[in-house]
């Protein structure tokens, strides 16, 4: 049988080595983008690493960047969840 695969493809990187957090971002914001991720979800940081193949460290690094952005909104104790955004 076929084992159907739930990694987050994310699209292609600003260079060809981008760090891992970068990595992060950009599929994060492709899952938004592509309606993989809406607003209101919460992103659990277990699955985001076991879907990237990246450890936490990585993983903390990019919420913050995209709540610095405000792409989420990052809680203490809570989580991150994704934002209602406009165009």
């Amino acid at each position: 049988m076929a084992e159907t695969s739930r990694k987050t493809s994310a699209r292609p990187t600003r260079s060809g080595s981008a760090s891992s957090p970068d990595r992060v971002v950009d599929a994060i914001l492709y899952g938004i983008r592509s309606g993989r991720y809406v607003p209101g979800q919460k992103l659990i940081e277990a699955d985001l690493t076991h879907d990237l193949e990246v450890s936490r460290g990585p993983v903390r690094e990019a919420l913050k960047r995209l709540s610095a952005e405000g792409v989420i909104t990052l809680t203490r104790h809570r989580g991150a969840y994704i934002r209602a955004l406009t165009r």
